[in-house]
């Protein structure tokens, strides 16, 4: 059903529709899905030419949905055809199966099997960050009535196999409900894996995958405060790659890239765990330092990270010597301004350039309260 009327040709549609609402509990519109049917009805057709009798599906209210002649099925949707519905060709049996979940019905006629098919409430409506259902009377969950006849005069011969087939059948549907279910939470879930991959690429680089200069920032503060209040040493290491402009000019951008990946993989290597190394742009790093330790272990830091750096770089299939200059500034309770803790580490980093590159230099000494 389309804009208020029936498309043809005819295409049984199975709908799952739930609200959405905003972040103050606000309904701000609805995830509708339609599902095709044709293959559940495809596998009422095979399972019913492997038994001895009748398999039919209503939904709750008795009408026909499989099971009889075309003109009996879907009777709920057209006028004239709202007295086609099992209820009334065997109300007997239908009141005795809107009792039950499942069981088993014998009349004279023959036996009458029947299942309750229904979707799982609890994957269906599935609650996460972005949607929730809120009001259970909202809810509308259909249940359908799978329904096998067995004539009376072959029930006895193959009510064990049609058992079998009812079974496996039901857990059929039960598998094709499951796929509403599971792409009603996998869009609801790509909506937030978008909002994480938003916020890496506001806080990380998406070259070398290091912190950019917004994240980098907000820990420095976060950092800073905390060797206030603990009375410790905080150090400030800014870092510039030597050499490194010739490669872009000579081999290209591409090259250069592959330089600036290499060089940030080499720098971890030379950091703790609890360190923030972060690029700030063009060929400049820089990492904060928690707990350092003496100065003495400052220099060993730097000294690793400039041997490391004396292994040529290989960008583009190319052998090319790039060195790094480290600039180290050292705060001290006397110091609590993070602008000046990175001016401090930028004048020791271009004194390490003035010096002969490939080197470093501290701004302060005394790392003492």
């Amino acid at each position: 059903m389309e804009y208020g009327e029936i498309e043809r040709p005819f295409k049984p549609v199975i709908r799952i529709v739930t609200p959405v609402v905003n972040g103050i509990g606000e309904k701000a519109g609805v995830i509708v899905i339609n599902l095709r049917a044709a293959s559940m009805l495809e596998a009422l057709d095979k399972t019913s030419n492997a038994i001895n009798g009748r398999l039919g599906l209503v939904n709750q209210d008795g009408f026909w949905l499989y099971g009889v002649a075309p003109k009996k099925l879907w009777g709920f949707m057209f006028q004239d055809k709202l007295d086609y519905t099992f209820s009334r060709e065997n109300p007997v049996v239908w009141k005795k199966i809107q009792i039950g979940q499942r069981g088993t019905i014998q009349t004279t006629e023959g036996i009458h099997i029947f299942e309750s098919v229904k979707y799982d409430e609890s994957h269906l409506f599935q609650k996460t960050e972005d949607t929730q259902v809120q009001d259970e009377d909202e809810l509308h969950r259909p249940t359908w009535k799978l329904i096998s006849f067995i004539p009376a005069s072959v029930a006895s011969d193959g009510l064990q196999k049609i058992r079998l087939l009812f079974i496996s059948l039901f857990l059929f549907i039960a598998v094709f409900g499951g796929i509403g279910a599971i792409t009603l939470v996998r869009t609801l879930l790509k909506s937030q894996e978008a909002k994480r991959e938003i916020l890496r690429l506001a806080h990380y680089d998406p070259l070398t995958n290091l912190a950019n200069r917004s994240l980098f920032n907000e820990n420095l503060t976060l950092e800073l405060a905390h060797a206030l209040r603990l009375q410790e040493p905080l150090v400030l290491m800014y870092m510039d790659l030597d050499r490194f402009k010739p490669i872009n000019d000579e081999l290209g951008h591409e090259a250069g890239d592959e330089v600036l990946k290499q060089a940030s993989d080499r720098l971890k290597t030379c950091l703790r765990e609890s360190d923030t190394l972060a690029r700030l742009g063009g060929d400049e790093f820089a990492a904060i330092l928690p707990h350092p330790g003496t100065q003495g272990d400052m220099a060993k830091i730097a000294e690793r990270i400039i041997e490391c750096f004396s292994k040529p770089f290989s960008p583009m299939g190319h052998k090319r010597e790039v060195g790094i200059s480290i600039g180290i500034a050292i705060f001290t309770r006397f110091e609590n301004s993070t602008d000046e803790l990175i001016r401090h580490s930028d004048k020791a980093m271009y004194q390490a350039k003035k010096a002969g590159r490939n080197c470093y230099r501290f701004h302060k000494a005394d790392m003492t309260f």
